[in-house]
């Protein structure tokens, strides 16, 4: 994978309505990630979150089920090479209650919204952990 270009398996037009699709749906604000640099943190977690969408590691599903979130993994964890994120819920945000640490916040809610548990993420590397992080980083102002 050494052109940039080679990795894409979709238009930049579609991660972008697949983007807009998952922010519309949980009336995200962007700018709730902005800590004082402006547009700097926002775009940056649109920036990764698009390119996990172009490169197939990430899909958004408008479905009957409402809008999900497939991963697909680009190592296998354990027999697992897909996650799907079902919608934030209630209990996903309580699970979260008693969590000070961010990165322990994102994996908790990635394991109960995947139904695979946070240790999954324990073993999940590269371009994998990053879409997920970018995915939780949505999830956690959502």
């Amino acid at each position: 994978m050494s052109d940039k270009k080679d990795r894409n398996v979709i238009s930049e037009e579609i991660a972008e309505e697949q983007f807009e699709t998952l922010v519309d749906f949980y009336n995200i604000d962007l700018s709730d990630l902005d800590d004082g640099d402006g547009e700097v943190a926002s775009n940056s977690v649109k920036n990764k979150f698009i390119r996990a969408l172009r490169w197939g590691l990430l899909e958004v599903i408008d479905g009957e089920n409402g809008v999900e979130v497939k991963q697909t993994l680009i190592k296998e964890i354990g027999g697992l090479k897909e996650l799907t994120y079902t919608q934030v819920n209630g209990r996903a945000r309580k699970s979260l209650r008693k969590i000070t640490c961010n990165y322990q916040k994102m994996y908790t809610l990635l394991g109960v919204l995947s139904g695979h548990g946070a240790a999954v993420y324990d073993k999940m590397t590269g371009r994998d952990l990053s879409a997920a992080e970018g995915l939780a980083l949505l999830f956690l102002i959502a």
